[in-house]
């Protein structure tokens, strides 16, 4: 089978997970699904399938996010004007909105501004701080940015501006002078889960604001049902910025998910239905990670973050309505424009790559545009299993994004490469970074022998995660249904995937959908026989009708089939490996 991988599978102990299944009276599939995610003792798997807001660590227990708040407090009675700083991101974006909505239910006077990915790029900078403070600010909120701003803070301060640093990226050098700095990956930083999104520690700032207004620790009355109306920005700033979905963050993300579809908030309202997903009682990770944020990208992507928070902030449902039409026209453009991209990008890496000893992959182009690269880098990654670097080249300055794999820290492994970059920022998984063009040729040589260095020699080949072997016969509408108890899934806590061997070809498969690139056929195992449905595998048709008499394995997620009134398990397929061919671990 073209593209197959090797299929890691975790090793899985019987009596452990019918213990942990009969302690919370669940299945023993799900338990083993418990266990791989580190989650042995019942009380904490417990928590882990009940998330709770009571979960969430008071802000208002820790010095520097109760100061911060009464700051803003003061200085919103003062009648001090505030600029929210943002990010053209969705985590950006909804961190952007949220603090903006939190400041006028405080009765603040606020505005925002988010930098152009074009024109500024990330971060603050000293031209922006200039403009902002002509508007007449006093006080400038960062979210999502802003730890490694140090230059940019000394300027601020030179204005007269007083800034609130809220971030979630790691510190590169000595930290800013800024008023106040709540990043929960700072060490003296007690607020909350250290994995926090941008917009969950904007929240967290928001919530104390609500405390410092209330009486003996309590959010104030006027700020109850905004809190309950921020919540949805946040599970959608979580999943899209791809932090680990536990502790907190699965909280956040379990909660503004039972609120979303019923949202008050007209941006909301008006996204969902350009999604097609207005009026659904219940939504999952899946939809925001590739529905709702997408669309919140692609305008900072295409062209302004601007309007997105516009959306996101207005009260009138028509303004919300016709920005939400605009965002989904820049998705569509995004679309087309990352396919034509990817494709290029991934013919360039084949042929110019060694790609079975390089340890990492290093593109650039002066005709790919700037809004996708990163999306590029991701799917150069995922496809070739090694960390990519892809840029845009404008003016002699290579602008670009970054995506690891396993194994390796980003923001690490650039980090020591800064003497050539202009600028870069980042995290565990992804990084940004400029550098001149000059320079490109040092840095490819450069970040070759660092991740070179922490992956070994030669990095691993692409491999599937998979939670255990399955007989398809376990498989019940109950079991599955059983599944979704551990959602909503995400990063530390992916969708399972199963892996199912011995199986023969039941039927005559077809090739289904409007673009006929997917495959349905029955895969039977014994005397039980499921439907599979390979979602852009309609190629596998080839192999296995000339190999159809073979037994084979397949990876996949089971899911509930609900479409034309069906309610029956379904096999949605990661990958297909005859028996004979099997790559296969177990660890």
């Amino acid at each position: 089978m073209q593209d197959s991988k090797k299929w890691i599978v975790a090793r899985n102990d019987p009596e452990t997970a019918d213990s942990l299944a009969q302690s919370l009276s669940i299945s023993p599939i799900t338990a083993r699904l418990l266990i791989n995610r580190g989650l042995v003792e019942p009380e904490k798997a417990r928590a882990f399938l009940n998330p709770s807001l009571h979960q969430l660590t008071d802000p208002g227990k820790d010095g520097g996010v109760r100061a911060a708040a009464r700051f803003l407090k003061e200085s919103i009675r003062a009648g001090k004007h505030i600029t929210v700083y943002g990010d053209f991101d969705a985590d950006g974006i909804c961190a952007c909105a949220l603090m903006v909505r939190a400041l006028q239910a405080a009765g603040a006077s606020v505005d925002f501004y988010v930098p152009h990915r074009f024109d500024e790029g990330y971060g603050l900078n000293v031209s922006a701080l200039d403009e902002i403070k002509q508007r007449g600010t006093d006080i400038v909120i960062t979210v999502d940015c802003g730890t490694s701003a140090n230059k940019e803070i000394q300027h601020a301060g030179e204005l007269g501006l007083e800034v609130i640093i809220t971030d979630h990226h790691q510190q590169r050098g000595k930290l800013p002078c800024a008023a106040h700095l709540l990043n929960p990956q700072i060490a003296d930083c007690r607020f909350g889960y250290r994995n926090l999104s941008g917009v969950g520690v904007a929240f967290k700032l928001a919530w104390a604001l609500g405390q410092a207004f209330g009486r003996n620790g309590s959010v104030a009355p006027v700020f109850k049902d905004t809190m309950v109306d921020l919540l949805p920005l946040v599970a959608i700033g979580t999943v899209a910025d791809l932090v680990p979905m536990e502790d907190e963050n699965r909280a956040y993300v379990n909660y503004g998910l039972r609120l979303l579809p019923s949202t008050r908030l007209p941006g909301l309202q008006a996204l969902l239905e350009v999604c097609g997903i207005a009026g659904k009682k219940r939504l999952g990770a899946y939809n925001i990670g590739y529905q709702i944020a997408p669309r919140l990208n692609a305008v900072g992507r295409m062209a302004d973050a601007r309007a997105a928070i516009e959306m996101l902030v207005t009260g009138d449902p028509s303004t919300a309505k016709r920005i939400a039409a605009e965002l989904e026209r820049h998705n569509r453009k995004r679309q087309s424009i990352q396919r034509s991209i990817s494709e290029e990008a991934l013919d360039m890496a084949a042929s110019s790559h060694d790609i079975g000893s390089c340890s990492c992959i290093v593109l650039s182009s002066p005709d790919w545009h700037p809004g996708v690269v990163g999306l590029v880098a991701s799917k150069l990654s995922e496809h070739f299993a090694r960390p990519a670097f892809v840029f845009f080249e404008e003016d002699g300055i290579a602008r670009g994004s970054a995506r690891s794999v396993p194994g390796l820290h980003l923001f690490d492994a650039v980090s020591k490469c800064s003497d050539m970059l202009h600028r870069f920022g980042g995290h565990k998984g992804a990084a940004g970074l400029t550098l001149p063009v000059e320079n490109m040729d040092r840095f490819r040589e450069t970040i070759s022998l660092v991740t070179g260095d922490l992956l070994g020699p030669e990095p691993p080949a692409a491999g599937l995660e998979i939670e255990g072997e399955v007989e398809l016969g376990a498989l019940s509408e109950s079991v599955v249904e059983e599944f979704g108890s551990l959602e909503p899934y995400g990063e530390g806590n992916p969708q399972p995937l199963f892996a199912a061997r011995g199986l023969t070809i039941a039927g005559n498969p077809q090739v289904v959908g409007s673009r006929c690139n997917h495959l349905s056929f029955l895969a039977k195992q014994n005397e039980v026989a499921l439907r599979v449905i390979a979602f852009g595998k309609a190629e596998w048709l080839e192999s296995i009708n000339r190999r159809r008499n073979e037994t084979f394995s397949l990876a996949f997620q089971p899911r509930i089939n609900t479409f034309n009134r069906n309610y029956d398990v379904e096999l949605r397929a990661e990958d297909m490996q005859w028996d004979e061919d099997i790559m296969m671990e177990y660890r």
